[in-house]
């Protein structure tokens, strides 16, 4: 192995570490406040990506390191539905406020992803 490719090694396992840690914090006050408004994978996403902007860090270099999480995430997600299928009685009684949520959400998520992305001249 030369030394770069245990340097890329080495700051792969920091941004998993890192990125860990940040959700672990965000879940633990979450836990302590219970409030739901302390959503950890929300919180996560907003301290990362500032993190990443700072230290100049690509989404792809990100997501090609934290890869190995996406393949844990991957099934859980696929697990969900089923809890999504025992409730869908109330998600048929519920649908007009989760499809003005969902909008909601679309509608501030899209202007912020191109304030985001946006390079200074």
């Amino acid at each position: 192995m030369n030394s770069f490719s245990i340097i890329q090694l080495t700051s792969d396992i920091l941004l998993i570490a890192a990125t860990l840690i940040v959700y672990q914090l965000f879940s633990a006050i979450q836990r302590k406040l219970s409030a739901i408004w302390f959503n950890p994978m929300l919180l996560s996403i907003i301290v990362i990506i500032p993190f990443m902007l700072a230290f100049n860090i690509s989404f792809e270099y990100f997501f090609n390191a934290t890869e190995p999480l996406n393949w844990l995430l991957e099934p859980a997600v696929v697990a969900l539905g089923y809890p999504l299928y025992q409730h869908l009685s109330t998600m048929k009684k519920q649908w007009k406020t989760i499809v003005s949520l969902l909008t909601l959400a679309i509608m501030l998520c899209i202007p912020l992803c191109a304030v985001i992305t946006l390079k200074p001249i």
